[in-house]
């Protein structure tokens, strides 16, 4: 889309910090990032890693919210991002558009639901391996 802003990120940058206000969201469209949560103890919590065509902080801007998380790249990454006024004008001359935005929160509910499950009812060996095997297929590469 036109009104996409490309924007590189090298590796160790990060994309935005917690707390910070969400005004942008972004499509990654290569690398690897990490989403990562501060705890009030101040321990850094791995929360999740995201690959190409996964999307970056659009819940939060699209409620005018301070993002949860940061983001960082682990490595150098390329993306195309919307300001939040920007994507709000999209999808409403792109119904499609926000539709996909359902259907991708949607996924991601899903998911978040399977891993409280999980932690509610697995063992931690079972938990390791589940979260090792979704890892793998995210991002292993056929040798």
């Amino acid at each position: 889309m036109d009104e996409g802003h490309v924007r590189r990120v090298e590796s160790g940058s990060f994309f935005f910090h917690q707390g910070e206000a969400a005004e942008w969201m972004y499509i990654l469209c290569s690398g690897r990032v990490k989403l990562v949560q501060l705890t009030p103890e101040g321990e850094q919590v791995v929360v999740n890693y995201f690959g190409p065509g996964q999307g970056l902080g659009i819940i939060v801007a699209l409620n005018d919210a301070d993002y949860p998380l940061s983001a960082e790249a682990v490595e150098s990454c390329e993306v195309v991002g919307w300001h939040r006024d920007e994507m709000k004008r999209l999808m409403l001359d792109h119904p499609q558009l926000a539709l996909n935005g359902m259907k991708m929160m949607g996924s991601r509910f899903t998911r978040l639901q399977d891993r409280f499950r999980d932690i509610s009812t697995k063992r931690v060996e079972q938990r390791i391996a589940r979260t090792l095997l979704r890892l793998v297929r995210q991002f292993g590469k056929r040798v």
